[in-house]
């Protein structure tokens, strides 16, 4: 191996372990930060895909080692060499790294950025599990808050919305999406999405929803006024939230 070559080896070794030491200690030799490896990753690609092969996720010392990267001059848009061409921020949405996701948004990653199957960071995100906790949404919620399109559809003409129905453990994201704008399907083998359609929409149905909770909860709370009761559940059950 030549010395370029250990250098380049160095820098991805580095990212791979979340050595943010180790990875001063390379770019010091001036190596570039965003040399690809021999299967065309970058080091920003290693960092973004601890979550997937096991390693930390949601740490700081991850986040750090991406920043190291980014303030050296790291591509935040580069692509690997894969058949998808993925970015940095499609892996760390996949992965469900949301302290990741959110250090390449501030850096400026382009929410809206496709790869080879026009497949966007937020299919990637709605592809999770979300069942666990909030954790697992938040990436998804990063996207959105951060202008992600919600009605992008892939070469296969999939949405993110499709994604999530079409995902056994990503329904938490069928409410999100369509709340920030994604159109519903003219119709729908999913039990949850027939529902919204007869409603008319996912607003119509929230407000379905809660008065048939409040009709059912209003007699057990009689004393009090039926607003403050419709409040109530509404908190309590996060109503437009399912």
């Amino acid at each position: 191996m030549d010395q370029v070559s250990e250098q380049v080896a160095n820098v991805h070794d580095a990212a791979f372990n979340g050595d943010r030491a180790a990875l001063r200690r390379a770019l010091a030799s001036g190596v570039s930060p965003s040399a690809p490896d021999w299967d065309g990753d970058s080091p920003l690609h290693h960092l973004c895909d601890r979550g997937r092969r096991g390693g930390s996720t949601n740490v700081w010392g991850d986040v750090a080692c991406v920043r190291v990267l980014l303030d050296a001059g790291a591509d935040i848009h580069a692509q690997d060499r894969t058949g998808n061409q993925n970015t940095p921020l499609h892996i760390a949405a996949d992965c469900g790294h949301a302290k990741v996701v959110a250090v390449l948004i501030k850096a400026g990653a382009d929410v809206n950025r496709v790869d080879a199957c026009n497949v966007t960071p937020l299919h990637r995100a709605c592809s999770r599990d979300s069942s666990r906790d909030d954790s697992r949404v938040e990436p998804a919620l990063l996207l959105l808050r951060n202008g992600a399109a919600v009605n992008v559809r892939d070469d296969d003409g999939d949405t993110p919305l499709d994604f999530a129905i079409a995902n056994p453990r990503g329904r938490r994201f069928v409410p999100i999406l369509l709340r920030t704008g994604a159109t519903l399907p003219a119709e729908s083998d999913d039990a949850y999405i027939r529902k919204v359609i007869a409603a008319g929409g996912i607003e119509r149905y929230k407000r379905t929803h809660l008065n048939a909770l409040v009709a059912s909860f209003a007699p057990k709370f009689s004393p009090l006024p039926k607003e403050l009761v419709r409040r109530v559940v509404e908190y309590a059950f996060h109503v437009g939230d399912y």
